[in-house]
């Protein structure tokens, strides 16, 4: 069987070479939260496509569907290395709601914190 060849890191690549090369490199583990993608991962863009981030191996790793789908867009490698370090966005969202819950508090516009919430324009 031939060896696949090698790939710079910085080359651009179709999705399919990269879910294929990404899986085994990182573990097949989530780059945000750690959890465990033995069978179903997704490849994640460090900076979004949308925000001019290319498909090569540089810019990409393995993570699962929540944080994938959860993300917010990155424009850089900084925000993006950011929100990893705050541990994403669904474990800081699931800690205030057990916060929430096991102090018996009301949920309320007021108790989230301002960082979190979106302006309405108002």
């Amino acid at each position: 069987m031939p060896r696949p060849r090698d790939i710079r890191p910085d080359e651009p690549v179709s999705m399919y070479i990269l879910s294929r090369r990404v899986g085994p490199r990182d573990d097949f583990t989530c780059q945000v939260c750690g959890r465990d993608c033995n069978e179903y991962f997704e490849v994640g863009h460090k900076i979004d496509r949308m925000m001019g981030g290319l498909d090569t191996l540089n810019n990409v790793c393995v993570m699962c569907y929540t944080c994938n789908r959860c993300k917010p867009l990155h424009r850089t490698l900084e925000e993006y290395e950011a929100w990893v370090k705050a541990g994403g966005i669904l474990p800081r969202f699931f800690e205030l709601f057990t916060e929430m819950i096991n102090s018996n508090e009301r949920i309320t516009d007021a108790s989230i914190p301002t960082s979190s919430r979106h302006s309405r324009g108002d």
